[in-house]
């Protein structure tokens, strides 16, 4: 990342762009910065790289106000003023991370008001940092949070929140994280709304730990289309999408996805609005297909597979959905070389007892290693180019074993 003061008034009052790319990918094209510059309508924009769990790489063009209003409406939430320390666990290229700094900014809490954690994660290091400069506020995705409690690491009488983005972490998890002192807050969010979209409030931390409703932070518009997709409107959603293209003439297009200033997320939430307007998530588009006619959630399975096999290899089983002339999908279960076949075996007739024979698992893959992307989510359009063209192993549905917790 480029050097850049990012609690300075000069960095978010100036017109200067900022790329943000995670350094494991590909460069940015184009000389990326260079051609912002230039373009009037792009000065004082920060542009993520983002790679989602299906593989697609987008590049997201937020302005600086877009996310100063994010961070506005997270710091009410979160009650946040100058007297926080904030610790930056997330890489600043992922937009959680980032929204740190611009918190801290708007909090006005000093020079020293933010902590970062550089290198290759680890939650004893994270914990250990916690407590000895009294962090107070901090956000972390749910595999950091998992590996914490695994660990089981106690937090500082210090910490006040501590947000959980980038996927819904199993209720479980949550309620132990919380039993070892850890203010777990689950929220809702993405590159493209600038951060948070609806996350759980102070007072939830009187209760058990649960993610299944969440507050809508109060910047935010939502209504669902016909075909029940969440849609956003409001002063922090994404300017632009950025691909490459002879726009201009400088090899950059710039397409504004809002209609009438709605934003359609592609994820299937429920919305209700007895308590005030909160959100369910569902499933993301991708992760609902059509197999013989039949609608099944790939998220509803892979549930199902983390219910099936014992926490600690967890990480090392995956469920993908591949196209298939006959079923319109084939569901293959994956799994890494820490896993025997006869386990996989196992794991696979777990999931699929007492499901309808078109929601059922009907093979299972080996592969060196499960992808998963910088914020340990598993990366299944890497999954998938790896399994393409390798035989798989029908299940036999007869062993009869059992592999649940």
């Amino acid at each position: 990342m480029e050097e850049v003061d990012l609690e300075s008034a000069e960095f978010w009052e100036g017109d200067a762009p900022l790329v943000l790319s995670n350094p494991a990918l590909d460069p940015p094209p184009m000389a990326l910065r260079e051609v912002l510059v230039r373009r009037e309508e792009l000065k004082r924009h920060v542009v993520f790289r983002t790679s989602g769990s299906e593989g697609e790489a987008k590049f997201v063009a937020l302005s600086k106000q877009a996310l100063l209003c994010s961070a506005e409406a997270i710091n009410r939430h979160l009650q946040a003023d100058r007297t926080d320390r904030w610790l930056r666990a997330l890489p600043c290229f992922h937009v959680g991370g980032f929204g740190i700094h611009a918190r801290a900014y708007l909090a006005a809490g000093g020079p020293d008001a933010v902590q970062v954690m550089d290198g290759k994660w680890n939650p004893g290091k994270f914990a250990e940092t916690c407590g000895r400069e009294k962090i107070t506020l901090t956000s972390l995705v749910p595999r950091q949070v998992t590996d914490v409690v695994e660990a089981e690491l106690r937090a500082p009488d210090s910490m006040r929140a501590v947000i959980v983005g980038g996927g819904a972490l199993p209720d479980t998890a949550g309620q132990r994280a919380r039993e070892l002192g850890w203010p777990l807050l689950q929220s809702y969010g993405m590159t493209e709304a600038g951060s948070q979209v609806a996350t759980q409030g102070l007072e939830s931390l009187e209760e058990d730990f649960g993610n299944a409703r969440l507050p809508i932070l109060d910047h935010w518009e939502v209504r669902l289309n016909a075909e029940g997709i969440l849609e956003l409107k409001g002063d922090a959603l994404l300017s632009a999408y950025l691909e490459a293209g002879s726009e201009g003439g400088d090899g950059l297009m710039v397409i504004d996805p809002k209609v009438e200033g709605w934003f359609r997320t592609g994820d299937r939430v429920r919305l209700e609005e007895k308590t005030g307007p909160r959100l369910s998530f569902v499933a993301r588009e991708g992760e609902m297909v059509k197999i013989l006619g039949e609608l099944v959630s790939l998220r509803d399975l892979r549930r199902r597979l983390e219910d099936a096999i014992e926490p600690s290899l967890c990480g090392e089983v995956a469920l993908a959905g591949v196209p298939d002339d006959r079923l319109g999908v084939r569901l293959v279960l994956v799994h890494s070389e820490a896993i025997t076949g006869d386990l996989a075996e196992e794991v696979g007739e777990v999931v699929n007892a007492g499901l309808p024979g078109y929601a059922r698992i009907v093979e299972r893959r080996g592969i060196g290693g499960i992808p998963r992307t910088v914020l340990g989510k598993v990366d299944y359009g890497v999954i998938r180019g790896k399994i393409r063209g390798i035989g798989g192993v029908p299940f036999s549905g007869e062993s009869g074993k059992s592999a649940q917790k």
